[in-house]
């Protein structure tokens, strides 16, 4: 039987959601049902700003990005992370509007599309930079 805990965490830079999991491994000498910890994974939001300018977010190395979406009146970026990754690296973003020009490329390899947000009249496209700062 696994074990599940939700908790909920709430800061100023960042609202996240762990979950941790307990499962049964058979993988010992005695064929003894014994409980691993599985690694724990972590969703944390960024803010994010909307300007023309390359914007930098510090995160865990392995990040994944979800999302990107509105909450409230702020956008925000979405990513699951490893909650006890130390190693953390600067990753650079840009948002662009409906009809703005963005630097051309077939494929594109300056930027990876991450998601669109509607606010009012206006139309906001978000861009992972490729290519990590640390």
């Amino acid at each position: 039987m696994s074990r599940k805990c939700l908790s909920l965490l709430l800061t100023e830079t960042s609202f996240y959601l762990t979950f941790k999991f307990r499962k049964k491994s058979l993988q010992n000498s005695g064929g003894i049902p014994t409980h691993t910890k599985t690694p724990m994974r972590t969703i944390y939001k960024y803010p994010i700003q909307i300007t023309g300018e390359v914007q930098e977010v510090e995160m865990p190395h392995d990040s994944i990005i979800l999302d990107f979406q509105e909450q409230g009146t702020r956008p925000f970026i979405w990513a699951e992370v490893d909650s006890e990754e130390k190693e953390t690296v600067k990753r650079r973003f840009q948002i662009f509007g409906t009809g703005t020009e963005i630097p051309k490329d077939d494929p594109p390899k300056w930027a990876q599309y991450i998601g669109t947000i509607q606010r009012g009249i206006y139309v906001w496209h978000l861009y992972e930079m490729k290519g990590l700062t640390e």
